[in-house]
Order: structure tokens, then C-alpha cells, then sequence
């Protein structure tokens, strides 16, 4: 009888749905401050009747607010403004959108993890703790959250990066995102949308999906939105598969796609009132969107944009989907419905992605490795083929690639001080010397201007760094490395539209295994001691140009540590070196006024290294050594 009582009285046990909604009332109660009386009554009656998935996300917004400084008074017409101003999700939204530097304070560990999953990770992203850099990888992201409650403790109780930069987040209560900046050209490309859908709303047609688990990317998305449209026969869409055998595809290649098919194409842009046209108008009419690199096709979808922008407030209606207006009749609130009234994908997805932390979700690194966008080219899994698929083979004729090519020195200064090295001069054999952050740029303009049509041979000792300060402004086409040493690079320089110029970049370090400063003594060559304390090359000083003794010697002397790690440098090791940067600085006459110029003598030093990279060039030609071209 007692286990018979006993088994009676025992409590029912809870179901996952029924302890979310427990959780979530208990929000609910620990923000009851902030909401006034009939807020707080409505969203306890939505705990208790909304679906679970509305419910979830109704306790992240509540632990949003939580962590907020806002005190009372909170309407349910201002909630969503009171959490999205906490969230920081409108700062992430345009940083997302512009890459403009973003500064987000009064930071939480939710707050930070909701800004960390909201981010745009395609491109480089670095996120700034006062002196504390650290650069967001998209393999690591994920590990970067889940540390997030792990590494908040009052003192730092683990190593790595990761707990540096968020207990960093933590005395400073705020971070600045920003991206490295990129001197090239951003050109749209299709490819995958990066998002999966946490709605109920049907966007398969435009490979929009919800999980992996639906997904499907058997066609880039290009040749999927053509398919859509419905307008071209199989036949045709065997011989476009056949065109577009990557997985992207520019812009400008859907020209030549018109012209072969007879198409009028008009791509709708994100953020362009107007339509950017391809083909001739009285071709067959596609329109497609491209949104966030994505295309797909534009066409008629059974929703209102009305009950999207409702979603979570309409989806329990009876044909929730058509509601296109409300109507309030003194206390009671109406839908009026009407099927007529159905927007469009390209709206539907414009309203979705610029509201995607309520509607959408970012693909999962792990899913996305899974896809064949990791990879560069599809799976081919029909062998048939279309007979204009098919063309003769062509056998180039091989040239030397030396025939014509004019050989040019040259040699950078960057400013070491900083995450991000960033030059501030570079002088060539060829030109007269640039600087500034684009003196990279400056100079194979004005190499283009002087060899017009000519291929340029670029030789740099050591050249896998200055390579650096110049591969952003070149359309690389092969690479030659042996571990961190460039042997050889090319690309293609694209000085205007039809100009442009073949450049091949050579390491003289991979014949000439020495320093630059002791080719002097080895080729017997009259060649100025190096003396260079690069410590006192910072972004301020450059600025300034002229530099006051005292600082000099505090530059000069960590170098001398620097020069000299293996032991401890005498007094005689400092003096020694700062009176030759005086003696070079006097002789060069960089003294003006009792400041050193430091711009003028670093100029002459560089051009006194590449006139030895030139002698030594003679000296490897008189010998026949054949690398130099």
C-alpha cells in the first residue's frame, strides 16, 4: 500500500517542450521590471500558447534584454527596438553590409555570442580589444563561442588567444570590428546562399533551405535560377550546364550566356532600385536576383510580404499566408485576406536577409565543408554531353617567356610595428621611388605607363614579402614556392579596361643565399654599412618624417638588442651604432634643425641596395647564371 501511495504523489516528469516553456517563463520574471503590467501579461499568455519555436526565440530575446542597461517601462511595441539596440545585431548588420570599423560596448557573454554568430565570415574579419588583435577564422568561430562561458572568470585560468581576447572583452567592456583593408576590385559572383531558413516559409524554388538535411546544390545557383524560369528546353539547359562547369559564375559572363541563347536577362541587386540588363531586349525575359552572391529566380510566391513581416505574429491563423492588412475594431484586432495580393522571391529574400538574425541562420561551418562548394568543381555525374560542348584541340606555341621582358629591381619599406605590416615606400630600378600604404600600386602604374605592351620581370631580394604588398593588385596566375620563399610568381596587371601588362616576380635570395648588407664585402662592391633601426619607422613617426635625436636612440638602441639576441650588447655596441646612423643622416644631410629626416635617409639607403641588386645583376649575366630570366 505504501509503494502503491508513494507512486501516487510522485510528480510527472517534464517534457523537453514543457521545460522550455518553464525556462522561459522564468525569463520572463527576472525582466518583469522592465516591461510595464500588460507587456509582461501578454508575453506570459504567449509562453502558454505560442509554438515552441517562437517560444525559444522569445528567451533569447529575453536574455538579451536581461543582460541590457534599460530600466522600465518597455511596451510590446518597443520591445523589438529595446532588444535589437541591446543585441548589437544592428552595428553587425552594418558592419555585415558596409565593413566600415564598428565599435559595440557594454558587452555580455550572450551579447557576444549573438555578435559572433551574426557575422559575416566570408571575409576576413579583426576583431580589435584595445591592443589585443585577433583575426576571426571561419574553422574557428564556432570553438570561439563555446569558450565564451568557459574563459569568463575573474582572472585568466587558461592560455591561447582565445582567453586573451575575451578577458581582454571583459575589463573592457566593448571590441571594434573591422576588415583588412583590399585594394582590388570586388567583382559579384553566384554561389551559395549562406543561410538556413528558421521559418516555415517555403524557399526551396530558390535554394533557400532549413537544414543539411533538405539542402541540395547539384546546380550552382545560376544555372538552378535559368532552370526555375522554365523558358529554356532541356536541350538548352545541357549545353548552359556545359558553360558553366564551376560552381561560380561573374557577372560578366552572362553576356555571352545571353547572346548563345537569345536571352534578355535582368539582374535585380540588393540595395539597386533598377535592374542591371544583359543581352537584348527582345530576347526571351529572365529576371533574377542576386543577393549576398546568391542568385535565384524572381517570380510570384503564395505570401504576402505582409505576413512575412509578421511572421511570428500571424503564423497560427487560419491561411496565415494570405493576410495581406490588420485592422483594429476598438479592442479587437482583424486580418483582411486576399490571394491576389502575393509578393515576390526577390522581395520575400531582400526583407528576410536585412531582418536575418528573426528569419534566418548561418550555415555551420561543419555543413558547409560537407557541400561541394569546398571544393572547386562539381561532381560529374552525367557523361552525355551536347555536341557544341565539344572543340578541337589547339597547340600553342610555347615562347620564351624572357623574349621582350624588361627586368626591374626593386625593394619595399613597411612599417613592422603593427598587426598588419603596411608599407610606406618602395623604390625600382625603373621608376622614381613612392610612398604611401598604395606605393605598391603607384609603382606598377607607372611601370605600365613606361613598357607599355612590354612584360615586366620584377626581382626582389627576399621577395615573398614585398610580393605581398603587390598580389592584391595583380590577377595571379601560377605560383612557384619552396617553403616561405617565392621562387616565382605571375599575374596579369590591370592598368585601365583593355590595358594591361604581364608581370613575373623573381627571389634573388634563392640564388644568393646572404643578407642584402653583405653583398658589398662578398662582390667587392663600395656599398654603405646598413643601418636601419626599423623600430623607429611607426605610422607616427612616418607622419612626422622629422624625428628628434632622443627618440633615434631609444629606436637605435633596441635594435641593437634586436641585431644581437645571442648575447648582452656593450655600452660601446650602442654608441657604435647610433654615431653611424648620425655619421649616414650627416653625410646623406638629413640633419635639419637638429631633427634627422627619416623619410630621406631611408630613401637613399633603398636606392643604394637596389643599385647593388643591378651590379650584381651584370655580374650574373657577364657569368651566364640563367635564373635572372
Amino acid at each position: 500500500m505504501k509503494n502503491i501511495f508513494s507512486t501516487y504523489n510522485k510528480m510527472p516528469r517534464l517534457t523537453k517542450n514543457q521545460k522550455v516553456r518553464r525556462d522561459t517563463q522564468k525569463l520572463l520574471d527576472e525582466i518583469k521590471s522592465k516591461l510595464n503590467a500588460r507587456t509582461f501579461t501578454s508575453f506570459r499568455d504567449d509562453i502558454k500558447e505560442k509554438r515552441i519555436d517562437a517560444v525559444k526565440r522569445l528567451a533569447d530575446k529575453f536574455i538579451t534584454l536581461k543582460d541590457s542597461e534599460t530600466t522600465s517601462g518597455i511596451t510590446k511595441k518597443t520591445f523589438n527596438n529595446e532588444v535589437d539596440e541591446a543585441s548589437g545585431l544592428p552595428l553587425v548588420r552594418q558592419f555585415n553590409k558596409t565593413g566600415n570599423d564598428t565599435t559595440i560596448k557594454k558587452l555580455s557573454p550572450h551579447k557576444l555570442k549573438n555578435i559572433l554568430r551574426n557575422l559575416d565570415i566570408k571575409q576576413k574579419i579583426i576583431l580589435q580589444a584595445n591592443n589585443t588583435y585577433y583575426a576571426i577564422r571561419t574553422d574557428k568561430i564556432n570553438e570561439m563561442i563555446d569558450n565564451i562561458d568557459k574563459f569568463c572568470v575573474d582572472e585568466i585560468q587558461e592560455e591561447g588567444s582565445d582567453a586573451q581576447v575575451i578577458q581582454k572583452v571583459k575589463q573592457l567592456n566593448e571590441i571594434t570590428l573591422s576588415r583588412p583593408k583590399w585594394l582590388g576590385k570586388d567583382h559579384n559572383e553566384g554561389a551559395f546562399f549562406p543561410y538556413y531558413n528558421k521559418t516555415d516559409i517555403d524557399l526551396t524554388d530558390f535554394q533557400i533551405f532549413k537544414n543539411k538535411q533538405e539542402s541540395s546544390y547539384d546546380e550552382n545557383c545560376f544555372v538552378f535560377a535559368i532552370r526555375q524560369s522554365k523558358v529554356l528546353t532541356e536541350e538548352e539547359m545541357s549545353m548552359l550546364k556545359s558553360m558553366c562547369i564551376g560552381l561560380y559564375i561573374a557577372t560578366n559572363k552572362i553576356s555571352k550566356i545571353c547572346e548563345k541563347f537569345n536571352l534578355y536577362i535582368r539582374v535585380k541587386h540588393l540595395g539597386h532600385h533598377t535592374t542591371k540588363n544583359y543581352g537584348k531586349s527582345s530576347g526571351r525575359e529572365i529576371v533574377i536576383g542576386l543577393i549576398d552572391k546568391h542568385y535565384f529566380i524572381v517570380k510570384q510566391i503564395p505570401y504576402t510580404l505582409y505576413s512575412i513581416k509578421h511572421y511570428d505574429e500571424i503564423i497560427d491563423k487560419e491561411k496565415w499566408n494570405e493576410i495581406y492588412k490588420d485592422k483594429l475594431v476598438g479592442k479587437w484586432k482583424y486580418y483582411e485576406k486576399d490571394n491576389k495580393r502575393f509578393t515576390n522571391s526577390s522581395e520575400a529574400i531582400k526583407y528576410m536577409h536585412l531582418e536575418a538574425d528573426e528569419y534566418l541562420r548561418p550555415i555551420p561551418y561543419e555543413d558547409i565543408t560537407g557541400t561541394q562548394y569546398h571544393k572547386e568543381a562539381e561532381e560529374i555525374l552525367d557523361l552525355n554531353y551536347h555536341k557544341d560542348a565539344v572543340r578541337k584541340n589547339k597547340i600553342k606555341e610555347i615562347k620564351d617567356k624572357s623574349e621582350n621582358a624588361k627586368i626591374v629591381f626593386l625593394d619595399f619599406e613597411s612599417i613592422t610595428n603593427e598587426e598588419i605590416h603596411k608599407p610606406y615606400m618602395v623604390a625600382s630600378s625603373e621608376t622614381e621611388t613612392f610612398y604611401g600604404e598604395k606605393c605598391g600600386l603607384y609603382l606598377l602604374r607607372r611601370l605600365y605607363e613606361k613598357f607599355n605592351g612590354s612584360k615586366l620581370i620584377l626581382i626582389a631580394h627576399n621577395a615573398g614579402y614585398d610580393f605581398r604588398f603587390l598580389q592584391q593588385h595583380l590577377n595571379m596566375t601560377s605560383l612557384c614556392e619552396r617553403g616561405h620563399h617565392l621562387l616565382e610568381g605571375k599575374g596579369m596587371f590591370y592598368y585601365s579596361k583593355g590595358k594591361s601588362i604581364e608581370i613575373i616576380l623573381k627571389d634573388s635570395y634563392s640564388v644568393i643565399t646572404m643578407p642584402l648588407k653583405k653583398f658589398g664585402k662578398c662582390f667587392n662592391l663600395n656599398q654603405e654599412k646598413e643601418i636601419l633601426p626599423y623600430n623607429l619607422y611607426t605610422r607616427e613617426n612616418i607622419d612626422k618624417r622629422y624625428i628628434p635625436f632622443d627618440t633615434c636612440k631609444v629606436a637605435c638602441d633596441m635594435q641593437v638588442r634586436c641585431d644581437n639576441i645571442e648575447k648582452i650588447p656593450t655600452e660601446k655596441d650602442y654608441t657604435n651604432y647610433f654615431d653611424k646612423f648620425l655619421e649616414n643622416a650627416t653625410k646623406w644631410n638629413c640633419i635639419k634643425e637638429g631633427l634627422v629626416d627619416i623619410i630621406e635617409s631611408t630613401f637613399i639607403l633603398l636606392n643604394s641596395l637596389i643599385f647593388i641588386l643591378f651590379c650584381i645583376y651584370n655580374f650574373s649575366i657577364s657569368h651566364s647564371v640563367a635564373f635572372w630570366i
